[in-house]
């Protein structure tokens, strides 16, 4: 049974953005936010495609560090998202937490506390938290190359969606739509390896957040690259893999 999953449209945020004169959204995450090899990231296609809805009225600062935990993002908040007094904060967190390293893994519960005092943190800032899951891992070869990791990551996955409901904060549930991808799909066109995109799945990523902001991928100018990846979600979008409005 194909499996139903609506986009949401987040309308009172985009009504808002479209109000003001200028705004500003920094980026919270590890290295899937920061920018784990050249190439065209989801942040890219993220900047040209608010460009094209709002235009050129903001800007992004990427605030993602490699390897970062929640615990460690949170120690350089501070420095890297409040200093810069943005309208809006993009979470992604969460792959690192459950790393089997001391020095490293958070306990799920202790990860869901987390994520919800970066929340509090951000709406001190008078800003608009947005919690992003990640995309699917590998996780059958995490669990074969570091046992535990896979089962915490999709606990981790699911305390986001919990916190997001609980708080009533914004959720771009990426993780939901990935892991509804066939594996030749995920696993040869998306991942560069078991923990992050690759150039092609870093695009769909993007096209997925744009859904939330309204905003068809497919309809920006110079869109040559983009294309095929827009193709990848709407024939998923409309059979086979999900039912989902993009």
């Amino acid at each position: 049974m194909i499996e139903k999953v609506t986009i949401p449209l987040w309308q009172n945020l985009i009504d808002r953005l479209s109000r003001q004169d200028y705004f500003r959204i920094v980026l919270l995450g590890a290295s899937n936010t920061e920018r784990y090899f050249p190439c065209l990231h989801w942040t890219d296609v993220l900047e040209v495609g608010l460009a094209h809805c709002f235009k050129r009225k903001f800007h992004i600062i990427n605030s993602g560090m490699c390897g970062n935990n929640t615990v460690e993002a949170m120690k350089r908040f501070d420095r890297d998202v409040a200093a810069f007094q943005p309208d809006i904060v993009i979470v992604t967190l969460g792959g690192n937490d459950c790393r089997p390293n001391p020095e490293k893994f958070i306990p799920p519960e202790r990860f869901a506390e987390n994520m919800r005092t970066i929340i509090h943190r951000i709406q001190e800032l008078n800003a608009v938290p947005i919690l992003q899951t990640y995309y699917q891992m590998n996780i059958e070869e995490l669990e074969k190359t570091e046992p535990g990791r896979g089962g915490f990551f999709l606990q981790n996955m699911q305390a986001v969606r919990d916190v997001a409901e609980q708080t009533g904060t914004l959720l771009a549930d990426q993780h939901r739509i990935f892991s509804l991808l066939p594996d030749n799909i995920l696993l040869y066109r998306l991942l560069h390896d078991m923990y992050h995109l690759n150039e092609y799945g870093n695009m769909v990523f993007a096209i997925l957040l744009l859904a939330h902001f309204g905003i068809d991928a497919a309809a920006l100018p110079h869109n040559d690259k983009l294309l095929p990846a827009a193709r990848l979600c709407r024939t998923y979008a409309q059979s086979g893999c999900w039912q989902v409005r993009i």
